[in-house]
C-alpha cells in the first residue's frame, strides 16, 4: 500500500504547489499545510508513553513528509505585538518541529527534517563539512568587519572577489569600489570568495541516490548570480559528472542529514568547486527546462 504525502510549505511556494499537484495527478493521498498560517486545526498529537503519533486523527506513520520550508517568523519575538502571542506561536512551532523529528526517529521519511535547515544559514560550517568530505572550495574568508573586507579587497586586487551574506537572503555580488561603498555602514556578516570563471552545475540527490545534474549557462555580463535573471535567459540542460563528485555529494548530504538536496558547484578545468548545499532547493524550473522528472522521483520516493 502506498503511503500518503504531507507537504509543509508556504502556500505561495511554487515548487511545493507543483509537487502537490503532481502527486494529486498520480492519485497519491496528499495534504498541503501552509506553515505561514500556523494551522493549529491540523491536530498534531504525540503520546510518548504509548508511542502514538497522530495527525488528523490518523496514525502519522501512514504518511511521509516533505518539508519545503519552515517559516521562521514565529521564532522572532519582534514579529508580534505581544509576548503572549509570541509564546503561543513559539510553542506551536516546538510541537511541529518535535512532531517531524520524532517521526524521523521512528523511521518515517521526512524530507527534510527541520534540524537540517541550519545548513542554509550556517554557511561557514557547511564549507567546513564540504572540505572534510573531500570537496574543493574557493578561497573563502568570513568577517563582520568592514576594515577586514577592505584589507582583503586590497590584498586580492589582482584577482576578482565576490561577496555574499553569511546566512543568505541576498544574491552574490562582485566586490568592487561600488559594492564597498554600499556596505560601508552595514552590520551584515559577509563571505568573501575568489571569483571562479567556469560552468555552473547543480546536482540533486534523493535518499541514497544521485538523482541528476544540470549545467546552467547564462550571460555573466548581466549578473554573477543566475538567480538574478529571468529563467528564460538561462540555458539549462542535463549533464554528466564524475563518479567521485557523485560520491562526495551524497556523502555531504548524508553527513548533514538531507534526504533531498540541491548542491551547487562551479567547474573550471575539470575541477569542481563547492558553492552551496540547499535543504529546500528549487526544482520546478530545472524540470520544466530539461524534462527530467524530479517531482515524480520525489513522489515515488515518498509514497514508497
Amino acid at each position: 500500500m502506498r503511503k500518503g504525502i504531507v507537504i509543509f510549505a508556504d502556500a505561495d511556494d511554487e515548487n511545493a504547489q507543483f509537487l502537490f499537484n503532481q502527486a494529486k495527478c498520480l492519485s497519491i493521498n496528499t495534504i498541503f499545510i501552509d506553515t505561514k498560517k500556523l494551522a493549529l486545526s491540523y491536530d498534531l498529537y504525540i503520546d510518548l508513553k504509548n508511542q502514538e503519533i497522530k495527525f488528523l486523527n490518523t496514525d502519522a506513520k501512514k504518511f511521509n513528509f516533505f518539508v519545503r520550508a519552515v517559516n521562521l517568523i514565529p521564532l522572532n519575538p519582534f514579529s508580534f505585538s505581544s509576548s503572549q502571542k509570541y509564546n503561543e506561536y513559539r510553542n506551536y512551532y516546538s510541537l511541529m518541529f518535535s512532531f517531524l523529528e520524532t517521526l524521523k526517529s521512528e523511521g518515517v521519511k521526512v524530507v527534510n527534517p527541520p534540524s537540517t535547515f541550519w545548513c542554509h544559514y550556517f554557511k561557514p560550517h557547511t564549507y567546513y563539512l564540504a572540505q572534510k568530505v573531500g570537496l574543493k572550495i574557493p578561497t573563502t574568508i568570513i568577517t563582520p568587519s568592514f576594515r577586514q573586507i577592505y584589507k582583503t579587497y586590497k590584498k586580492f586586487q589582482n584577482q576578482k572577489l565576490i561577496i555574499k551574506p553569511i546566512a543568505g537572503g541576498e544574491t552574490v555580488k562582485e566586490l568592487n569600489e561600488e559594492t564597498l561603498e554600499k556596505i560601508k555602514l552595514s552590520t551584515t556578516v559577509y563571505i568573501l570568495q575568489e571569483k571562479i570563471q567556469g560552468t555552473n552545475i547543480r546536482i540533486f540527490t534523493l535518499g541514497n541516490k544521485f538523482l541528476c545534474a544540470f549545467s546552467i549557462e547564462y550571460d555573466t555580463n548581466k549578473s554573477i548570480d543566475y538567480r538574478d535573471l529571468n529563467p528564460k535567459e538561462l540555458k539549462i540542460k542535463t549533464t554528466k559528472v564524475s563518479n567521485e563528485i557523485k560520491k562526495l555529494s551524497l556523502k555531504l548530504a548524508k553527513d548533514i542529514g538531507l534526504l533531498f538536496s540541491g548542491i551547487d558547484f562551479i567547474v573550471k578545468n575539470n575541477d569542481y568547486y563547492f558553492l552551496d548545499i540547499n535543504p529546500a532547493p528549487m526544482f520546478e524550473g530545472f524540470e520544466f527546462y530539461s524534462s527530467f522528472p524530479i517531482s515524480k522521483e520525489i513522489i515515488e520516493y515518498l509514497s514508497d
